[in-house]
């Protein structure tokens, strides 16, 4: 308390001494002098407590930075996927939804797709080998049900013939 009244007496001699003694081109940059330093240690303690909280946190920003870089490259990655699917999309003339569920990549699209995008490794992508597996399978399967069902109807109708054979035979007994 006693340095603070110190510092504000200080202060007011200097001003009286400033006001009452000096010529007034001196005073005037006395003047100025003292508003610029009351203006940059206006924010002195807000500066201080800054760079002490940077300096105690600094893992915790490093923490932060780190998630914000990743985060900014997981949208970045989806920004491209997605003009690279729908410029896929504009070539194909076809939606993504279709593709995925319905069509999968032909190889007619696939051909279309290597002209534009020679690099690509089109073959492995969204999946075509699974696609195509899933294709086959598909078509074994209806192939297998096709048989059975025609296996089926054979056993039927030699069923129906020996029935009838039988009945004729009663018949004529």
């Amino acid at each position: 308390m006693k340095s603070l009244e110190k510092r504000v007496k200080s202060k007011i001699n200097l001003i009286h001494i400033i006001e009452n003694y000096w010529p007034s081109k001196k005073r005037a940059l006395a003047r100025n002098y003292q508003m610029e330093t009351r203006e940059r240690s206006a924010y002195l303690p807000y500066r201080k407590r800054l760079k002490w909280w940077l300096k105690n946190n600094a893992t915790f920003l490093i923490i932060i930075a780190v998630i914000c870089a990743i985060v900014a490259l997981i949208f970045g990655m989806e920004a491209y996927n997605y003009e690279r699917v729908k410029s896929m999309e504009a070539i194909l003339d076809k939606n993504v939804k279709t593709i995925h569920r319905k069509t999968g990549i032909t190889d007619n699209d696939v051909e279309k797709l290597k002209k534009t995008h020679p690099g690509f490794n089109w073959e492995k992508t969204w999946d075509r080998e699974r696609w195509l597996e899933g294709n086959e399978r598909e078509s074994d399967r209806l192939q297998m049900e096709k048989a059975r069902q025609s296996y089926q109807l054979q056993e039927k109708e030699t069923l129906y013939q020996l029935k009838k054979r039988e009945n004729k035979a009663r018949g004529r007994k």
